[in-house]
């Protein structure tokens, strides 16, 4: 979409059902969705071509994440799991384990070495990209944690949006109510 000329640039085809989650490459040379079809799809900015496609998730996608390197992408489910694809190479995806109920969503963390998830079991998540070990995590009232972003503090401050309005910040220190 052109929002200056108010056109359609290029239509991706490719997924069966509805796109949850868009995510650029870090060069911007990619595209990665992330679908209700179970899928996640890379495709090139330029041509529209899909480059691969990933369907080893067992149900339905809803977010999705370039680490800052462009060397993994990561994908949150709604089978409860991450996984860490590698962008060279054929290697089978990491999958990281944890939370016990769909993930609503993914982000890389401030620092720019971790991944924050934010599951529907109330907990929040942070991994590391490097090994994909969970380096800590909080909980909160299930069904509660909608969206998490990483903070642009040096100190990683992590935001969570949820049910009824309610902000969370997780820091180092613990939950506070913004």
């Amino acid at each position: 979409w052109n929002p200056g000329a108010g056109t359609l640039v290029r239509e991706m085809q490719g997924h069966k059902m509805s796109v949850r989650s868009l995510a650029y490459s870090p060069d911007g040379l990619m595209l990665a969705s992330a679908s209700y079809d179970d899928t996640a799809r890379l495709w090139d900015v330029s041509s529209g071509a899909q480059i691969r496609a990933f369907s080893d998730h067992s149900n339905r996608l809803t977010s999705i994440a370039f680490s800052p390197d462009g060397a993994w992408l990561i994908t949150g489910s709604e089978d409860s799991t991450l996984r860490m694809h590698p962008m060279s190479g054929n290697a089978p995806a990491r999958v990281l384990t944890g939370h016990t109920a769909p993930i609503r969503s993914i982000a890389i963390g401030a620092d720019g070495q971790s991944i924050v998830s934010a599951s529907v079991d109330g907990t929040l998540a942070r991994w590391d990209i490097g090994s994909g070990r969970r380096l800590s995590s909080a909980s909160l009232a299930a069904g509660q944690l909608l969206a998490a972003t990483g903070g642009a503090e040096a100190g990683g401050t992590i935001w969570v949006g949820g049910d009824g309005g309610a902000t969370v910040v997780l820091s180092a220190d613990g939950l506070e109510r913004a």
